[in-house]
């Protein structure tokens, strides 16, 4: 681990000054979701929803980031619904392609139709985490789904998540080549993290 990922009293003082608590979501079955839609709602009691276009914005108490992960579709059209009735703008972090489970994913129609409320962002194409990307799966896994979400939202993600949550490493290939692509912004298991 590099020096500028470790815990210092900068990253202490912008905790305090702008604090920050997520909500997350992978799958939400349907007898559960009465009890999502609640926790966002109880959530959203403490501060505004985060909005990147608006971060330098002064906010009364913590802002709140709801992030859905790998687009199962059933889960993130649920999540794009009740985010945009409780006005909160949610973060979503499809997979491109879809798994083995044949569970469906999100498609370039629904993607277009969540980033007309939502913000869409970078997950990789079949659920990598950032150790695992190489030279050799750096175009299918980092390129083809940047590409991808471009085309069906007409927006360039800003904001990525490796699966497992990792912090921006700037020794990482793939961190090397979001930032290359214009990527803004890496969400981890505990950070919204300003990519330097």
């Amino acid at each position: 681990m590099t020096d500028d990922l470790r815990w210092s009293p900068a990253r202490q003082r912008a905790l305090e000054t702008r604090p920050l608590i997520a909500l997350n979501f992978h799958e939400v079955p349907l007898e559960w979701r009465p009890q999502a839609r609640e926790r966002i709602a109880d959530l959203l009691r403490f501060g505004p929803g985060l909005d990147l276009d608006r971060l330098d914005e002064p906010a009364e108490g913590p802002r709140v980031v709801i992030g859905w992960y790998d687009g199962w579709r059933d889960t993130a059209l649920f999540g794009a619904d009740v985010c945009a009735e409780l006005g909160v703008r949610a973060f979503f972090f499809p997979i491109t392609r879809p798994q083995r489970s044949g569970r469906g994913t999100l498609t370039a129609d629904d993607l277009a139709d969540i980033a007309t409320a939502h913000e869409v962002g970078f997950h990789t194409a079949t659920h990598r985490s950032a150790p695992t990307i190489t030279r050799a799966n750096l175009r299918a896994e980092v390129d083809r789904p940047m590409a991808e979400i471009e085309r069906a939202t007409g927006r360039r993600p800003r904001v990525a998540a490796w699966l497992l949550g990792s912090r921006y490493d700037p020794e990482s290939l793939g961190n090397q080549r979001l930032r290359e692509l214009g990527v803004e912004f890496m969400v981890s298991n505990w950070s919204l993290e300003r990519i330097p």
